[in-house]
């Protein structure tokens, strides 16, 4: 019995860039190292040691076994709710039916304090986007 918690990643509204592989200080110790999550081979990755079960592709993206492809969704928190409870209604992702928007505190424990834009472990996450806001301010993930 699967007792881990789905995790659904939507990004809050913004404007769209190219995908980017994070700009990363290897003198800083890293936060969420590879090591820390197992891939389940089905799009999703459960980080050990918080028992979470992440979607390796933001939302909008489609999972390939080495890859994300396509476009990330952006809505506004409502809209991110509504989708994650869509998703669920129509058949979920990777056998699942249970995902949701993470907390803050679920949220920040995947964040790679070594790197920025993103500020995520592209080997875990692979296609996570670089995103902004008219006037280059960036956008975030919503929780």
């Amino acid at each position: 019995m699967n007792t881990a918690k789905q995790l659904f990643a939507a990004l809050a509204l913004g404007t769209a860039a190219a995908t980017a592989h994070p700009a990363c200080n290897n003198a800083v110790p890293a936060s969420t190292p590879a090591a820390d999550f197992t891939d389940n081979r089905d799009g999703t990755v459960l980080h050990k040691s918080t028992g979470l079960v992440w979607m390796v592709c933001s939302h909008g993206q489609t999972w390939s076994p080495s890859a994300c492809g396509g476009t990330a969704g952006t809505f506004h928190w409502g809209i991110a709710l509504w989708a994650a409870k869509s998703l669920n209604e129509a058949g979920g992702y990777a056998g699942r039916t249970d995902w949701r928007l993470p907390n803050i505190k679920e949220l920040s424990s995947i964040v790679e304090r070594q790197c920025y834009g993103p500020a995520i472990n592209s080997a875990i996450f692979p296609g996570t986007p670089k995103w902004s806001f008219p006037g280059g301010h960036h956008s975030s993930f919503w929780s």
